[in-house]
């Protein structure tokens, strides 16, 4: 998919469609892959109060990790029962005792900053060893 292709938030408005052209070069910058580009854009498009979330999110999670964290933002999509949500998973080349409580502390300021916005944004982790 290309980053460049946006959602439009309807005839005349422009600023939805450049906020998720925005962040999908961010993300490039940022290395961070999307193993569904088009439903994240479409979970973005319903809740449009997470596009300047997220960012600074993968930024924290950037400073937290480094740059050998495979960072990788999707939509959980449980089929039993309908309830999606934008995640972002954070795989490691290794995991130490102190991994969930790093990841908190990206995830807390993140659920202080969108308590009253509908829309959910989970950081996590996969435990998946990269580069092995």
């Amino acid at each position: 998919m290309n980053v460049r292709n946006t959602l439009s938030a309807g005839p005349g408005s422009a600023e939805p469609e450049l906020a998720m052209e925005a962040l999908f070069q961010g993300l490039e910058r940022f290395r961070v892959r999307s193993d569904c580009p088009d439903h994240v854009q479409a979970y973005l498009g319903r809740f449009p109060d997470l596009i300047p979330r997220v960012l600074p999110t993968v930024e924290h999670a950037r400073r937290e990790f480094g740059d050998t964290a495979d960072l990788t933002l999707t939509i959980n999509d449980d089929p039993e029962s309908y309830d999606p949500y934008l995640k972002m998973y954070i795989s490691l080349p290794s995991y130490g005792p102190d991994t969930i409580s790093r990841i908190d502390r990206i995830q807390e300021p993140l659920d202080e900053a969108t308590a009253d916005q509908e829309g959910f944004f989970l950081i996590t982790t996969d435990h998946r060893l990269i580069g092995r």
